[in-house]
């Protein structure tokens, strides 16, 4: 932002998939959103594509499966070094901010050395990426039976438990056998990852914020982190009634939620005001601490 120094800097950590910096999805763009609000309250952030979505033809070429550390931390962590070094910024005053998975993945990668001031978490969650997939499936299974396709619906369940049952014996499966559409290898390393645990260990400011209309993270991981950081001595959760899983408000009919992308992300939504202006104020209040 122009003007004095900034009060702090926010590095934004993207969802799951080939994001770019904007967390561009359908008509919507809520990093970009987030990073003009924050610099027009004078806060610095950083965004960067994802590697995925900048190599993801090299990636793919190689073939081996990407880790969690190839595939998000390193370069969330080579981001939070540069922009700790950089003139005109307070070094002191670096934030963690993650959406979706990246929220869950914030304090493996503090721990890993990114030395920051505090998380902001957007719709993270704690649970393992196949719990949700699991969640976000049987959601699917309910639509299916709703429109009258019953056999389809328990088809789909049947499919759902056999997922199951192999991730629950997830670490006994060789790294390259497919879970949920997803290598094995990739979500042991996300088992081995206790997010709460890391918080509480490292005790560093945190805030939570939760759309109650999200329907790809829900207010059961809320509720999550609640329970989990309740000897947490800095934490402040906030949720939005209105608001779905990009912070926007969706206008129109609910849509079932296999036509979530096609439908309600296809309609701009902008990242509500509220949203910006809690986390200024929630850094406003961590500087005077």
């Amino acid at each position: 932002p122009a003007g004095d120094t900034p009060s702090a800097t926010v590095v934004f950590v993207h969802g799951s998939g080939p994001s770019d910096m904007s967390e561009t999805i359908g008509a919507n763009a809520p990093l970009r959103e987030l990073e003009h609000s924050m610099g027009e309250k004078g806060i610095a952030s950083m965004r960067y594509d994802k590697r995925t979505c900048r190599h993801g033809a090299a990636l793919s070429e190689a073939g081996d499966s990407i880790s969690i550390d190839e595939e998000v931390a390193l370069d969330a962590l080579a981001a939070m070094k540069f922009a700790q070094t950089q003139e005109g910024l307070n070094h002191e005053r670096v934030y963690l901010l993650g959406h979706s998975m990246g929220g869950g993945l914030l304090s493996y990668i503090n721990s890993l050395g990114a030395d920051c001031a505090g998380y902001i978490i957007l719709a993270g969650s704690p649970r393992n990426l196949w719990e949700l997939s699991m969640e976000q499936n049987l959601l699917l299974a309910d639509e299916l039976e709703l429109e009258g396709d019953a056999e389809g619906a328990e088809e789909l369940r049947a499919q759902l438990e056999q997922e199951r049952l192999k991730a629950a014996g997830l670490a006994n499966l060789d790294a390259d056998e497919i879970v949920f559409g997803m290598p094995a290898g990739y979500l042991q390393q996300f088992e081995q990852i206790d997010a709460v645990a890391l918080h509480l260990a490292d005790g560093l400011p945190m805030l939570i914020l939760q759309g109650e209309k999200d329907r790809q993270v829900t207010m059961t991981d809320f509720a999550l982190w609640r329970e989990g950081l309740a000897s947490h001595p800095d934490t402040t959760m906030i949720s939005y009634p209105s608001l779905n899983h990009l912070f926007g408000e969706y206008n129109g009919t609910a849509v079932p939620f296999s036509q979530m992308v096609s439908v309600e992300y296809a309609q701009k939504t902008p990242v509500a005001a509220k949203v910006s202006d809690d986390i200024a104020n929630w850094l406003k209040l961590a500087a005077n601490q």
